[in-house]
Parts: C-alpha cells; sequence; structure tokens
C-alpha cells in the first residue's frame, strides 16, 4: 500500500520481508523504521535467499526493554542467544505459555 500513495513515513511493527529490492526501490524518499522486539521470528522471515529484504534498519527491542537503533548483529545474536535461555529456564514449559521465545515475542503486547 505504500508504494501507491507514499505516505511520509513508515512504521512496521513485528514485520516480516515484504518485498525485493526492486520494491524497495519504489519508496524513494520515505523515511523508514522498523521495530523488532528481541527474538522476534516473524522478523526473520522469508529467508534472505528467496530474494527478499527489509526497509530501513531497526530499532532493537534488547532483552532489557531497551530500544536500540541499528546494533551491530553480534549484539543482536548475543542478546537473542540469552534471551531465549532465560526464556527457556522461566517460562517454555509452564503451561498456557508458549514454547519458545521466538514466538512469545511477536505477541503485539510485547510492542507496546
Amino acid at each position: 500500500m505504500a508504494s501507491w500513495r507514499t505516505p511520509d513515513s513508515l512504521y512496521p511493527y513485528g514485520c516480516p520481508r515484504v518485498g525485493d529490492r526492486a520494491f524497495g526501490a519504489t519508496l524513494k524518499g520515505l523515511d523508514k523504521h522498523r521495530c523488532v522486539d528481541c527474538s522476534d521470528i516473524v522478523t526473520g522471515v522469508p529467508p534472505k535467499s528467496f530474494g527478499y529484504e527489509h526497509l530501513g534498519g531497526p530499532y532493537y527491542i534488547n532483552l532489557a526493554r531497551q530500544v536500540k537503533f541499528n546494533s551491530p548483529r553480534t549484539d543482536i545474536d548475543n542478546d537473542r542467544t540469552q534471551a531465549e535461555k532465560e526464556y527457556i529456564e522461566k517460562y517454555a514449559w509452564r503451561i498456557g505459555d508458549v514454547p519458545l521465545r521466538a514466538l512469545a515475542d511477536h505477541a503485539p503486547v510485547n510492542y507496546v
């Protein structure tokens, strides 16, 4: 929709990769932001190998619930590893909780 009638800014939350490089080119001049909650699995699909890309650098919500812009990949990977470990220890085994942090982190409440 943003490519039909270009807004000033785009703020997707927990969004998958939605287009290829050509699609991204249709959004020139658009102020692009994207929010990623820690281990949110949806933000990693479809795979890059399919030709899909994200638009703009991420505002990454880390394990400590701090928002960091364009964190280094190694920092994100280390944070996600720690988050997954803590989730397994505290929540994954409980009845009513999802078994993986990657699924839990896509819940809208975590983006509030």
